[in-house]
């Protein structure tokens, strides 16, 4: 009976090591309704994102001091992709919806390696949760 619950346990522990880790979200202002909010785990504002006022495909990333720390913009080619830039002007990875869950997007590296993915909360639709892939 022992040797059945240790077997257990270390199937849990396994399998919550391949699991993708939950460290944030992403949630509309309840004030400014073009500002998106995102949040760490514990819920303190760690920036925002807001559509850009003269480029309106641009959406402008800012930390939680209001500096601009890059933007994201629609790709010419694949519309289902949405690449983000730093401050500077260079490509720093990609967003794209996958393409057997419509409802997640997958996050990229400027090389194409998968980083993790943000899902809509099931229960605050309002809410998208921001998933990392572990190691």
């Amino acid at each position: 009976m022992k040797t059945l619950f240790f077997s257990i346990g270390i199937l849990i522990l396994s399998l919550s090591s391949i699991a993708d880790d939950k460290y944030g979200y992403q949630k509309r202002d309840w004030i400014d309704k073009d500002k998106i909010n995102t949040y760490d785990r514990y819920g303190k504002v760690i920036g925002y994102q807001k559509r850009d006022w003269i480029d309106k495909d641009k959406i402008n990333t800012y930390d939680r001091y209001g500096k601009k720390t890059g933007y994201l913009k629609h790709d010419w080619i694949d519309k289902d992709k949405l690449n983000s830039y730093d401050r500077y002007g260079t490509k720093s990875g990609y967003l794209k919806r996958d393409w057997i869950d419509k409802d997640k997007l997958n996050s990229y590296d400027s090389r194409g390696r998968l980083l993790g993915h943000q899902k809509q909360d099931w229960i605050d639709k309002d809410k998208f949760n921001l998933f990392r892939k572990c190691p």
